[in-house]
């Protein structure tokens, strides 16, 4: 049924990645009461960006309405993080920093 080549492969097969490092996944920078105390500084100093983009976007756009969408995604952001220590994703931080080069110069 199996050939000896065949059988020689099945022998010697691995799946992938049992060699790999570990990487710093989103699970391991959390614990069970939210950001790993030694990761928490850094999110701290993220968030504090963050609320200078805000003060960067309403004085940019003057009166402003209060749904804009640009704010209201910035605001959201931090309210996550002060209520729930809900930290960003990739993708998040790659709007967050369009946004800090639209905005940081005005």
């Amino acid at each position: 049924m199996f050939t000896n080549g065949d059988k020689r492969w099945i022998q010697n097969w691995k799946p992938k990645g049992v060699n790999m490092k570990p990487s710093k996944r989103l699970v391991d920078v959390l614990d069970d009461k939210g950001v790993d105390p030694k990761y928490r500084e850094f999110w701290n100093k993220m968030f504090a960006k963050m609320n200078t983009l805000l003060v960067a976007m309403e004085t940019s756009k003057g009166n402003y309405n209060i749904d804009d969408p640009e704010i209201r995604w910035v605001s959201d952001r931090i309210e996550y993080w002060n209520s729930e220590e809900r930290i960003l994703t990739s993708e998040e931080m790659s709007v967050a920093n369009h946004y800090w080069k639209k905005y940081k110069n005005d």
